[in-house]
């Protein structure tokens, strides 16, 4: 909408990105390597892909393997042994993202515990996958973590926004990181049932909003109870987003004035 950047833009060709095919990923590898004569034992660069595999964060997830194989290089080749020492293309990634963890402040790692805990989808009777959380859910005071984790230097995560409603949203950057890396996996396992009860609050919030606020959505008895208490009684890790705050001060409102509409009935 803004004509003179609409003018300068028109005068260069552009063409988007999109991921990169397997055989660019393959230059990747092996063209570096061909211009600093160093030399890829058979099929190395083929078992490197095949770990990286299609998602979106595996640009990033290749260069942490490929920066820790090439320190272990030896007259000039890059070995499947070498490989394996770094642990391949996951544990490359684990290592990245424990030097990373640590080096946060306290307050930092219990924000991003609950930025990673967000980023999870549970399983019922199939493995834990990643799943994309707005900026709401992840509570604007934990932004900035997120900007962090993802800059340049760090990439745990992958920021975007939704096609349609244009709202910040984060994932991690490869699913290998929920399998693989200890630490989240300890977190997941420790709060999974506080989890799934969390994500019913909010999913049922979300509804609320849908339908506009209507009080026919508003939590009621035990529901309302239940949801009251795990507000009070989760800490940063697992406390709910403002929206789900919000819904449950108005089902509470909306319970406390039916009552006195009823004893003003009465009477």
């Amino acid at each position: 909408s803004y004509q003179p950047f609409g003018y300068a833009f028109q005068q260069y060709q552009h063409t988007p990105l999109t991921l990169m095919s397997r055989d660019e990923l393959l230059a990747v590898i092996e063209k570096p390597a061909q211009k600093l004569e160093v030399e890829l034992q058979t099929h190395l660069a083929e078992r490197i892909l095949n770990d990286v595999g299609q998602e979106p964060g595996n640009l990033p997830l290749l260069e942490f393997a490929l920066t820790q194989l090439w320190d272990k290089q030896k007259n000039n080749q890059l070995t499947h042994q070498a490989y394996d020492e770094i642990g391949g293309v996951k544990q490359a990634l684990v290592k990245h993202t424990e030097e990373v963890y640590h080096k946060l402040s306290e307050t930092q790692k219990q924000q991003a515990q609950r930025i990673f805990l967000s980023l999870v989808r549970l399983g019922e009777t199939t493995e834990d996958t990643r799943r994309v959380a707005t900026r709401e859910e992840i509570g604007g005071d934990n932004w900035d973590l997120v900007r962090y984790l993802a800059d340049s230097q760090t990439r745990l995560v992958v920021t975007g926004r939704k096609d349609k409603s244009g709202e910040e949203t984060v994932e991690v950057v490869h699913e290998a990181l929920i399998r693989e890396w200890g630490t989240l996996r300890k977190w997941v396992n420790e709060n999974r049932e506080k989890l799934i009860y969390k994500r019913k609050i909010e999913a049922a919030a979300m509804e609320w909003r849908e339908k506009k606020k209507s009080k026919g959505y508003l939590l009621s008895g035990r529901k309302l109870k239940d949801a009251k208490a795990f507000q009070k009684q989760q800490n940063i890790n697992l406390a709910l987003s403002d929206l789900a705050g919000e819904f449950i001060q108005k089902s509470f409102k909306y319970k406390r004035n039916s009552r006195f509409r009823f004893i003003g009935f009465v009477f």
